[in-house]
């Protein structure tokens, strides 16, 4: 979804939902350097919101009947860039601090991909996204470690195309221990 909001550098703004798969939030997204980047409703709480695509909103309503696998990120963009080539649920946190967070009840008997961001807050945030989704009941945590030179979903998209940012998903991705 695109729209001005509040300003005219903030031109991408998305729903964030509970984990129950309700509407609770929005956030925006500047598309020109601008501080902050992103901006949400003054008073409002992101901790334990996500952006989810059609399929993750099934997730998070317990209607999700296909492949029991999830790919779990973060930030608005890659959210928007995972969600336009994954055929399985996409579920991204609102930021890395956030992560952990948002992940609850719905990873239960799920395969949860992180792709956490390729930096020092991804890193921090790696063990403790996994170990609140192995506390929630995911089966199996696999990490996405986005090749050299890429931080994310969007560094990756634009070197190699969505054709190809599913390619490399569709890769063996290594697992993150249940112990770290």
């Amino acid at each position: 979804m695109t729209a001005w909001w509040p300003s005219s550098s903030y031109r991408i703004v998305a729903p964030l939902y509970d984990q129950s798969g309700t509407l609770v939030n929005v956030q925006a997204r500047a598309i020109q350097p601008r501080d902050p980047r992103v901006l949400a409703p003054k008073g409002s709480r992101l901790r334990g919101s996500l952006f989810a695509s059609s399929h993750g909103l099934e997730v998070l309503r317990g209607t999700w009947r296909g492949e029991m696998r999830v790919l779990f990120g973060e930030g608005l963009t890659d959210s928007v860039a995972l969600a336009s080539v994954a055929p399985i649920p996409v579920l991204c946190a609102p930021g890395t601090a956030t992560a952990r967070h948002g992940i609850g009840p719905w990873v239960e008997g799920l395969e949860v991909l992180l792709a956490l961001d390729r930096d020092d807050a991804g890193e921090k945030a790696l063990v403790p996204t996994a170990r609140s989704a192995f506390e929630h009941g995911a089966i199996r945590v696999r990490r996405v470690c986005w090749p050299t030179g890429c931080k994310d979903a969007v560094d990756l998209v634009q070197r190699v195309g969505l054709v190809g940012l599913w390619e490399f998903l569709s890769s063996p991705l290594p697992e993150v221990a249940r112990g770290r």
